[in-house]
């Protein structure tokens, strides 16, 4: 039987999870389901944060996911070397369905689009490609700091800023240039600096896990994260007086997108992400108690979420609503997306096909090595 802890934990971090699906919705479907003339202002400047949230939400708690294996692969005595095994399987296994999607886009589209765009690095790859190399080099150990996660973090957050500026491309396949420097026609979330975002849930995963057991320890984590948040915040902005005044904010001609390999970029989003898991934490107790709550069911099917969502934001509603929409008409579009897909993923979940990413023959020979032991 699970513990309470154990319980609450896989809610909160599912129910963080799936408000990052719900900003998917958000994000994605203004474009072609609003019309050009109210796609503006103030609306068009939110949607623009939630977009810049997104995707480092759901690389921090993948990260954290890892350390949670790590931990009860060790807790169980198990071979850690078949379930690295597993991860670096799910992680090519990830970013396999990346390329799948992209290339569903362009057959479902006409054939009409660039067929470049099937080689495109978007989150997934980013997600998966992430996990495979961090797994290989920064898997969480007995310790509280992992120190190689901590390293991996710095060295994609600033090693961004030398691969944005280096002709990578003229070195190696363009395809293979756009996990490390962001060309927006072959990338769209590269491993530098997006991968940072992973290996920091692996550097805050450990230290939460480390200390939520012990007396006070989850307490005195709380406190120590609501610290380091101001602590960010002050960083921020040293780092924001820095660029500005001592060499820019990103490569030169790389525009606003430049601004994303910046210190001060991710310091700020840091901030931020570790508010939303505060939060999280915060409001579980409470939101615990709803059976069957939608935002726990659409974190839990995220993968299939966001690949379904796109099929139906584009090819199937935006048939109908193609850049016609008015603000308030997008949201009770926005409201009947987030309805079907909700009825779309608790059926996934009641009714799993088997499924090749979670890399279920490895997990099937973890658990006869278990079952080994307990006899």
């Amino acid at each position: 039987m699970k513990s309470a802890s154990h319980t609450v934990r896989l809610q909160y971090i599912d129910r963080l999870r799936g408000l990052a699906v719900l900003g998917m919705f958000v994000v994605h479907s203004p474009y072609p389901w609003v019309s050009p003339e109210v796609n503006t202002g103030i609306f068009k400047t939110i949607i623009s944060y939630i977009s810049g949230m997104v995707a480092p939400v759901f690389l921090f708690l993948a990260g954290i996911a890892v350390c949670m294996v790590a931990k009860k692969v060790r807790e169980r005595g198990l071979d850690e070397r078949l379930v690295r095994k597993k991860m670096i399987v799910r992680g090519a296994g990830i970013i396999l369905a990346g390329y799948l999607l992209q290339l569903s886009f362009w057959v479902f589209g006409g054939f009409l689009s660039d067929p470049v765009r099937i080689l495109k690095v978007d989150i997934l790859q980013c997600i998966g490609a992430s996990m495979v190399l961090l797994t290989l080099v920064a898997w969480p150990g007995k310790g509280m700091f992992q120190w190689r996660a901590i390293i991996m973090f710095f060295v994609m957050v600033l090693g961004a800023q030398l691969t944005w500026r280096l002709p990578l491309e003229n070195w190696i396949p363009d395809a293979v240039a756009g996990y490390f420097t962001h060309i927006y026609r072959w990338a769209r979330f590269p491993i530098f600096p997006y991968g940072g975002w992973l290996a920091l849930g692996l550097v805050v995963g450990s230290i939460w896990l480390h200390m939520k057991n012990k007396p006070g320890g989850e307490r005195r984590f709380w406190m120590g994260l609501a610290i380091t948040i101001l602590a960010v915040l002050v960083m921020s902005w040293v780092a924001h007086w820095i660029e500005k005044n001592l060499g820019g904010e990103g490569p030169v001609g790389a525009g606003r997108d430049g601004f994303k390999t910046s210190v001060n970029y991710f310091f700020y989003k840091m901030a931020w992400l570790f508010v939303l898991f505060s939060m999280a934490r915060l409001t579980a107790s409470l939101l615990d108690r709803i059976p069957g709550e939608w935002l726990t069911i659409l974190g839990r099917a995220s993968l299939f979420a966001y690949c379904v969502h796109l099929a139906l934001v584009y090819y199937a509603f935006g048939v109908f609503w193609k850049q016609n929409l008015s603000r308030i008409e997008y949201l009770f579009a926005l409201v009947l997306l987030t309805a079907v897909m909700f009825v779309l993923s608790f059926a996934w979940l009641r009714w799993p096909p088997v499924n090749f990413l979670k890399g279920e023959w490895i997990k099937l020979k973890v658990r006869r090595q278990f079952l080994r032991r307990q006899v």
